[in-house]
Protein backbone atom coordinates (compact mmCIF):
# COMPACT_ATOMS: atom_id res chain seq x y z
CA UNK A 1 0.00 0.00 0.00
CA UNK A 2 1.15 3.63 -0.79
CA UNK A 3 0.08 6.78 0.44
CA UNK A 4 1.43 10.22 -0.01
CA UNK A 5 1.81 12.69 2.64
CA UNK A 6 3.20 15.90 1.42
CA UNK A 7 6.64 15.37 -0.50
CA UNK A 8 7.55 11.95 0.54
CA UNK A 9 5.41 8.68 0.39
CA UNK A 10 4.81 5.92 2.42
CA UNK A 11 4.62 2.31 1.75
CA UNK A 12 3.65 -0.15 3.76
CA UNK A 13 4.69 -3.85 2.81
CA UNK A 14 4.62 -7.13 4.67
CA UNK A 15 6.03 -10.66 2.89
CA UNK A 16 2.97 -12.73 2.76
CA UNK A 17 5.17 -16.43 3.22
CA UNK A 18 6.71 -17.92 5.67
CA UNK A 19 10.99 -17.82 6.10
CA UNK A 20 12.80 -15.00 4.66
CA UNK A 21 12.68 -13.04 1.21
CA UNK A 22 13.80 -10.01 -0.99
CA UNK A 23 11.31 -7.78 -2.37
CA UNK A 24 11.85 -4.90 -5.42
CA UNK A 25 9.67 -1.95 -5.35
CA UNK A 26 8.76 0.38 -8.41
CA UNK A 27 7.00 3.56 -7.92
CA UNK A 28 6.16 5.43 -10.66
CA UNK A 29 6.61 9.19 -11.04
CA UNK A 30 9.82 9.10 -8.87
CA UNK A 31 13.32 9.29 -10.29
CA UNK A 32 15.37 8.98 -7.34
CA UNK A 33 15.92 9.40 -3.66
CA UNK A 34 15.76 7.48 -0.34
CA UNK A 35 13.74 4.91 1.23
CA UNK A 36 14.12 5.35 4.88
CA UNK A 37 12.81 2.33 6.97
CA UNK A 38 10.96 3.50 10.18
CA UNK A 39 11.78 1.97 13.18
CA UNK A 40 15.11 0.13 11.91
CA UNK A 41 17.41 3.41 11.90
CA UNK A 42 18.33 2.38 8.03
CA UNK A 43 17.77 3.79 4.77
CA UNK A 44 18.04 2.45 1.22
CA UNK A 45 18.89 4.20 -1.70
CA UNK A 46 16.25 4.52 -4.63
CA UNK A 47 17.36 4.86 -8.08
CA UNK A 48 15.12 4.97 -11.35
CA UNK A 49 12.29 4.55 -8.76
CA UNK A 50 13.55 0.94 -7.73
CA UNK A 51 14.28 -0.19 -4.49
CA UNK A 52 14.77 -3.92 -3.40
CA UNK A 53 15.03 -4.78 0.83
CA UNK A 54 15.01 -8.11 2.92
CA UNK A 55 12.38 -9.26 4.78
CA UNK A 56 14.16 -11.81 7.21
CA UNK A 57 11.35 -13.20 8.91
CA UNK A 58 8.24 -14.76 8.50
CA UNK A 59 5.82 -12.87 7.33
CA UNK A 60 7.40 -9.73 8.04
CA UNK A 61 6.09 -5.83 8.01
CA UNK A 62 8.39 -2.91 6.57
CA UNK A 63 7.22 0.50 6.73
CA UNK A 64 9.02 3.17 4.26
CA UNK A 65 9.30 6.64 4.05
CA UNK A 66 10.62 7.55 0.62
CA UNK A 67 11.24 11.00 -0.02
CA UNK A 68 12.75 11.93 -3.33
Amino acid sequence: MVKRQGGALHVFAVAMRPGATQATFTLRGVAGGTATVLGESRTIPVVGGVFSDTFAADYAVHLYRVTF
